[in-house]
C-alpha cells in the first residue's frame, strides 16, 4: 500500500519514502509508471475511457496540469469546461460528459 506520506507529492510504502518529480511541465513518478484507464475524481469513478489526444496527453494528464485547485468548486468547473473541449474535439460523447461532471463533484479533495 501506498500512502501519503505528509508532504506534498510523497508517498510512502515499505519503509520508503517516494516523491514525485516533474520533466518538461509533466509530472511523473520514478518508481512508477502511471496508468489511469478511466476518468475517477477521487473514489467517484466516471466509467468514462481517459483518452488521449493527438499529443498523447490524456484528459487527467491535461487536468492535473492545472493543479493545485484551491477549492472543490474550481476543480469542479475545470473538469467541466475540460470535458466540454473533449466534447467538441471528438474525444467524449455527450453521455461521457454529462458522466465526468458528477465524478468531480463526487470528488473529495484533499489540501
Amino acid at each position: 500500500m501506498i500512502r501519503p506520506e505528509g508532504r506534498p507529492q510523497h508517498f510512502t510504502t515499505h519503509g520508503l519514502t517516494l516523491a514525485l518529480h516533474f520533466a518538461d511541465g509533466t509530472r511523473y513518478h520514478a518508481y512508477f509508471r502511471h496508468s489511469e484507464p478511466v476518468v475517477v475524481c477521487g473514489t467517484a469513478d466516471s466509467g468514462v475511457p481517459n483518452r488521449a489526444r493527438a499529443d498523447g496527453l490524456t484528459f487527467l494528464d491535461v487536468l492535473w496540469r492545472q493543479a493545485p485547485f484551491t477549492s472543490s468548486g474550481r476543480f469542479v468547473r475545470a473538469v467541466r469546461a475540460l470535458a466540454e473541449s473533449w466534447l467538441s474535439e471528438g474525444l467524449f460523447t455527450r453521455a461521457e460528459r454529462d458522466r465526468v461532471a458528477p465524478a468531480a463533484v463526487g470528488a473529495h479533495l484533499r489540501s
